[in-house]
């Protein structure tokens, strides 16, 4: 969806009851998030994603619009976007919501991707399983990554995605570089 249909959406639509959250006013009644998700710590073996429709739905009948996971947007990400279509091009997407592994302060009723690290998952053909970590400019101040156009990302990710047999050509739109940008980072890592 746009961020416009997803706000739309989340906020419950023409029915909305204009709650702080989406489905309610408490968060743990509409949301996963880290404190109610299973962490207790890195190794938490419960920790993670939740099935659909554990929590109270919104008006709509729509679950999880405040938590367990990010939902991306169509749009990309702009300080000045306005409904119902963000900018054709950019730098970065727009997530929306909250996810099981970020904190009660990553779960808003408005959050962008320009803002927030985004963790990936992925699994190679021996069962490996990979933590890629993809950080933006605002968050991570450079101090890690390499300067790709406005985004930064880590030589080590981009390595760990290849070595997980993903594409490079997926790699590369999921992360709004062109296919040489990728082949430039992965080959400083």
């Amino acid at each position: 969806p746009t961020e416009a249909e997803w706000e739309f959406a989340a906020r419950g639509g023409t029915k909305s009851r204009h709650y702080k959250f989406a489905g309610g006013n408490t968060l743990g009644s509409v949301a996963w998030y880290a404190e109610n998700a299973g962490y207790k710590g890195e190794s938490s073996p419960d920790f993670g994603t939740h099935p659909v429709a554990r929590k109270a739905a919104n008006e709509l009948g729509l679950y999880d619009m405040s938590g367990n996971v990010w939902e991306w947007c169509w749009d990309w990400y702009s300080d000045k976007a306005k409904p119902p279509c963000g900018p054709a091009s950019g730098s970065c997407r727009v997530i929306r919501g909250g996810n099981w592994s970020g904190g009660v302060d990553h779960v808003m009723p408005s959050i962008e991707a320009k803002s927030v690290r985004l963790n990936v998952y992925a699994e190679d053909s021996d069962g490996r399983q990979y933590d890629i970590k993809i950080q933006n400019a605002t968050e991570t101040a450079m101090k890690e990554g390499r300067r790709e156009g406005k985004r930064i990302v880590q030589a080590e990710s981009v390595g760990r995605m290849l070595r997980a047999g993903l594409p490079i050509e997926d790699i590369a739109k999921y992360l709004g570089m062109t296919v040489e940008e990728v082949e430039k980072v992965s080959a400083s890592a």
